[in-house]
């Protein structure tokens, strides 16, 4: 009997809200809500429903989108993607304000008989709320679907060449969860089935279906409650789950492509006079991604399994169509903008951007300031990882101290953080300034030549900054911060403004990392980019730094053992208690522990053993000290090596020397280790060195494997 293959969520990782899929023969789409972003409404494509590739903007010029001037988290909101007749249809939401008791909101569609173009103009349709959508009847027909503002329920209108036929009509008047919207249609066995979002898009976000034998109603609401939610399962890896869309495949599977999200910060439920406010304890970095579900049908009504989001979910019946990986470095070799970029608020242009000025460089030319909204020149892309690093080789002189150019970790015009070089006194000096909330801080760091590289680390709910300058002798490595900055005002939650009762600004999309670059008296200063280096660290990546052979394989019985041994490891490094030790101590295996420094110089001077720490000799580059004998729980020591590899420390238990393969390994133990059924303690070893990540050695995979 084979073992069906799991798709792992989230399928589109990062700021990816409001998935709207399609089927067009063997092949799907995902169209995701961009907000103030360029090129609007992101296009995904996939044949497996598991593997997914990036197509970039469908809206990739003004004729089709014009986002200046759009508050944050104003913009496209909620597209809808759908084929009939032949073509494809995208309708979308522009909301120019939203806040002050004011919506401004107009939609908008456009065909293609290409899902690569060209796409038609826009025609604006009728419509008195946002979350448009398209329904295609079995005579041709369309309809056109919206909520009402105000969240009135939802209303149908029939439509014929964009055109209003009639008078819409209300067919839904919503849920006992309110916030009625995202609503869409499908029929199937003579019943017409209205899918919508319920509750509002954070923590008390759901799912829910209503039915009826009439387009046009009435429609009962599922008795059995929300089709998918998390509001009362807040220990969930997946959270905000809800807004989904419904796709049937070629062997008639049904499933559900909806948003989530994924904490970084613990959630604790406020008083449930107002179930919305939830959304205010946990911080959600990464923004609403792209999730999955399987959808069963039983008695007439859709079902999925315990009405919530998996981290896995069985894949169909398809056959698997993984896409080439794409590297994570950009040399900027191409004339066209790689479609990982997204640009703030206005196109990529050639009059502030190219790729040709200088062969292999990006030139951006300066904009306006972090609260200008038309013009600003930022080149970004999402973060899709809670660790992850971006890399950024840059060439920049100030000739004014109204110029300045670096990297980027951004959320909205109010949240950022910006390594930059500007001018002060005549000189370039490299800061760092961050913006929470509009206050801004600024820690000045050192005066800097015209080359320079730059990097900004994830490591969870923290951020760090450093720099080099590749043409010195004395700066080879990279050169950290001294303190580390908070990633979580780059969050939904932190982004969301209100005051008095009175919002000012929503949180909708989720956090980027990228080349920013200012000039505020548009006085034609710019920067030259000759590459960039996004490295999402998600757990178990790994990257080979040295090897020696490869590691003896393992009979599988051994090896289970082996694995069993080296969780058990990981949980006593950890601190986290185990019952029952009589497999590991019979096992006898060796384990291996990856340590990390908070920053390179510290590395170089202290060695965080495994367990109370006691250095023996302290030689550069290589250490021995006591770490506890893998299988004794009661801590009996003996020595041991370790190598230091740049700002990191590999571990060895009991290993030969012959076979020790060196890596470093992106990872987030916190993740696995709920997993585990267990949360990992900071531990903080001499010197102030923090133990970070932890890993074993996987004979069957001749691999250091992170957990």
């Amino acid at each position: 009997m084979n073992t069906p293959s799991l798709i792992r969520n989230p399928i589109l990782p990062g700021f990816h809200p409001d998935p709207s899929i399609v089927r067009v023969g063997a092949d799907y789409y995902i169209a995701t809500s961009t907000f103030e972003w360029a090129p609007g409404i992101r296009l995904h494509h996939s044949r497996d429903l598991r593997h997914w590739r990036t197509l970039g903007g469908i809206a990739d010029s003004p004729r089709l989108l014009d986002v200046h001037g759009v508050p944050d988290s104003g913009g496209v909101w909620a597209p809808d993607l759908t084929y009939a007749n032949g073509r494809f249809h995208l309708v979308f939401s522009v909301l120019d304000n939203y806040a002050y008791g004011y919506k401004d909101c107009a939609n908008y569609l456009i065909t293609a008989t290409d899902i690569a173009g060209p796409w038609t103009d826009p025609v604006r349709l009728p419509g008195r709320g946002f979350d448009a959508a398209l329904y295609h009847d079995e005579d041709g027909g369309t309809w056109l679907l919206n909520m009402v503002m105000g969240f009135r329920g939802i209303e149908i209108q029939q439509l014929e060449d964009g055109k209003a036929i009639g008078r819409p009509e209300l067919i839904l008047r919503g849920s006992s969860a309110g916030i009625t919207e995202g609503p869409h249609l499908y029929k199937k066995n003579g019943w017409y089935y209205l899918l919508c979002a319920e509750g509002g898009t954070g923590f008390n976000h759901g799912a829910i279906v209503a039915r009826s034998r009439d387009l046009k109603g009435p429609y009962e609401v599922d008795p059995n409650g929300p089709l998918l939610t998390t509001r009362d399962k807040l220990d969930l890896d997946l959270q905000k789950a809800g807004h989904g869309c419904f796709v049937e495949t070629e062997a008639g599977e049904w499933y559900m492509t909806y948003l989530t999200s994924r904490p970084y910060t613990e959630i604790e439920p406020s008083p449930p006079t107002d179930a919305r406010q939830r959304d205010v304890t946990g911080r959600c970095v990464l923004g609403r991604e792209t999730a999955v579900a399987k959808v069963e049908w039983d008695a007439g009504w859709p079902r999925i399994e315990n009405a919530a989001p998996a981290v896995e979910v069985e894949a169909p019946a398809l056959e698997p169509h993984p896409w080439p990986r794409a590297d994570t470095r950009d040399d900027f070799e191409s004339p066209e903008l790689d479609p990982r970029w997204n640009t703030l608020r206005r196109h990529a242009d050639p009059d502030w951007l190219s790729l040709t000025a200088r062969p292999s460089h990006l030139r951006i030319r300066g904009g306006q300031s972090p609260h200008g909204r038309r013009t600003p020149s930022l080149v970004a892309q999402r973060v899709t990882a809670k660790q992850g690093v971006l890399e950024v080789g840059m060439e920049f002189t100030p000739e004014t101290e109204h110029q300045s150019a670096g990297i980027a970790a951004y959320y909205n015009s109010f949240n950022w953080h910006f390594l930059q070089v500007s001018q002060k006194d005549g000189a370039s000096w490299l800061s760092l300034v961050t913006s929470d909330r509009g206050r801004c801080t600024v820690e000045r760091i050192a005066e800097v030549g015209p080359r320079l590289e730059l990097r900004i680390a994830f490591e969870g709910p923290r951020l760090r900054f450093g720099y080099r300058d590749p043409h010195s002798e004395q700066q080879v490595e990279w050169i950290d911060l001294s303190e580390d900055r908070d990633a979580t005002i780059l969050s939904d939650e932190h982004a969301t403004w209100v005051e008095n009762g009175m919002l000012h600004a929503f949180g909708f999309t989720g956090a980027f990392v990228g080349l920013w670059v200012q000039d505020l008296a548009d006085e034609g200063g710019s920067a030259d980019f000759d590459y960039a280096d996004y490295r999402p660290g998600a757990l178990g990546s790994i990257r080979v730094l040295r090897a020696a052979r490869p590691l003896p394989h393992h009979r599988s019985s051994l090896h289970r053992r082996y694995v069993r041994a080296c969780l058990w490891q990981v949980r006593r490094v950890l601190g986290i208690r185990q019952r029952d030790h009589r497999d590991v101590l019979a096992a006898r295996i060796p384990v291996a522990v990856l340590v990390e420094a908070q920053r390179p110089a510290r590395a170089a001077h202290h060695l965080l053993a495994v367990e109370q720490q006691q250095v023996v000799a302290d030689v550069p580059g290589r250490r021995r000290f006591l770490a506890p004998r893998v299988g004794d729980p009661y801590g009996a020591h003996r020595r041991h090596e370790g190598v230091v590899v740049g700002d990191r420390v590999a571990v060895g238990e009991g290993l030969p020397a012959a076979a020790h393969q060196v890596l470093e390994v992106g990872l987030e133990v916190r993740e696995a280790l709920r997993r585990l059924g267990a949360v990992a303690p900071a531990g903080i070893g001499p010197g102030g060195v923090q133990h970070r990540q932890v890993a074993f050695l996987d004979p069957a995979q001749d691999l250091l494997v992170g957990l």
